[in-house]
């Protein structure tokens, strides 16, 4: 199937569609217009460009129009992340944290080795380069610090610095004529490359008032009505025990409390 590129058109129809799928799956009626507009304007094509970009749904093998539309609904929402869930990414990113599932994972720097020449003389040496061998054990420690490059001018004074694990590994250069020749290893460190578990995170839903089997029960309306709230059991990793993160402020959004939440607990598990 070939497919003309218009990348500003494609980018201008993705962000308004992304922008009514981020409302949730009940507004359906707002993307069926906006279909139904394309259409009168006759940007069909570049609709279905998008769909087919964006979201990998094919629209020839529908037959009609009110097809195409509720089955690319369920696909745009597949693959749209809610305002609450990219805030929620926003604030995780933002503190080198990540999330898979419950658990809660901090992110570590890449292992680096790096010589420290505090210039005794007033001459600093340059141009070294090394590369740590870490062990595949669950340790994940240094087992050796190669010299990729000696480099030049080294005093006896230089140090080796590792960042990136927990705790770090420690060595010392060998150093004759201003070149380091090789590292010696002090202690191989652990937890090298290797990110660190923090926690989990579970969320729990309220309902101020009750709600019967039968009534109106969409999560949108609970939330936008103020019945619905939600607590937060945060466990750090190895612990017996969980805090509870409840603080709730009516007068704030729904998605704005529950952040709020999540700030609490990032500085409890941190």
């Amino acid at each position: 199937m070939a497919f003309r590129s218009f990348k500003k058109d494609i980018d201008k129809f993705y962000l308004r569609i992304d922008k009514i799928a981020k409302q949730g799956r009940d507004n359906f009626q707002e993307y069926y217009d906006f279909v139904d507009d394309c259409i009168f304007k006759q940007q069909y094509g570049i609709l279905t460009q998008v769909l087919y970009i964006k979201y990998d749904f094919d629209y020839t093998k529908f037959l009609s129009v009110n097809d195409v539309k509720s089955r690319s609904w369920s696909a745009i929402l597949f693959r749209t992340n809610t305002g609450l869930q990219d805030d929620k990414y926003k604030l995780l990113k933002n503190n080198s944290l990540y999330q898979i599932g419950l658990d809660i994972w901090q992110e570590r720097p890449i292992t680096n080795v790096k010589i420290i020449d505090p210039g005794v003389g007033g001459t600093a040496g340059s141009g070294a380069d090394f590369n740590p061998i870490i062990s595949n054990d669950s340790n994940h420690g240094i087992l050796r610090i190669d010299v990729v490059k000696p480099g030049k001018n080294y005093s006896t004074a230089s140090y080796i610095l590792v960042t990136g694990g927990n705790p770090s590994a420690t060595a010392s250069p060998f150093i004759r004529g201003g070149q380091v020749l090789k590292v010696d290893m002090g202690g191989s460190g652990s937890n090298h490359n290797v990110d660190f578990k923090l926690g989990r995170v579970q969320e729990f839903d309220l309902y101020v008032a009750s709600i019967e089997p039968l009534a109106y029960t969409d999560n949108i309306y609970q939330q936008n009505t103020d019945n619905k709230v939600t607590y937060l059991l945060v466990t750090k990793e190895g612990a017996t025990s969980s805090a509870s993160f409840s603080a709730w402020n009516f007068s704030l959004t729904y998605d704005k409390n529950v952040i709020n939440l999540y700030s609490q607990a990032i500085d409890y598990l941190i």
